[in-house]
């Protein structure tokens, strides 16, 4: 049997004082990268909500201009309004279905909005102003209501001088 001297005891005790050290730098290391880790979760945590609060605005956006988005028909949905809304995107063409970075989708928003702009204004130029045609729509029905009546007091006043006539040429 080995008797380990000091010296010996001293090696072994820097030797583990330097692997010590070394796991201490690695648990640094280690410890700082889930920390960035971390942050970036929280980051694209933060990033989710504001996209589920954007589709949310745009959901009820297109209840109030009362547009139907395409949606999967889930055979559990049972009509809850609280569940998520589940878009059916199938009807997208490729273009629109691959992964946009964002300066690009910002290019497709503003390439929708113009074409909106544009559908919406050759919208308003054709389509005829449907208050003046409720009013015009009124205006007939009123007219005939006149017309009506105007012929009804014109065949009684016809009636009238009929007989006003028979009577007159009976007394001369």
């Amino acid at each position: 049997m080995k008797l380990f001297t000091k010296t010996d005891w001293k090696l072994k005790s820097d030797e583990c004082e330097t692997a010590i050290e070394e796991l201490k730098k690695q648990n640094d290391s280690v410890a700082a990268a889930l920390a960035k880790l971390d942050r970036q979760v929280k980051l694209k945590e933060g990033q989710i909500v504001q996209l589920r609060s954007r589709q949310r605005e745009i959901h009820e956006k297109c209840e109030l201009e009362q547009l139907k988005l395409p949606t999967v028909n889930d055979p559990m949905d049972t009509g809850s309004s609280s569940q998520e809304l589940v878009l059916d995107y199938n009807q997208l063409s490729e273009i629109y279905l691959k992964e946009v970075r964002l300066s690009d989708r910002d290019k497709l928003e503003a390439e929708f909005k113009q074409k909106i702009g544009t559908l919406m204004a050759e919208i308003e130029r054709t389509a005829p102003n449907l208050k003046a045609l409720d009013q015009y729509e009124a205006l007939q029905t009123k007219e005939k209501e006149v017309s009506e009546k105007f012929e009804a007091a014109r065949k009684e006043e016809r009636e009238v001088a009929d007989k006003y006539n028979s009577v007159k040429q009976r007394r001369y």
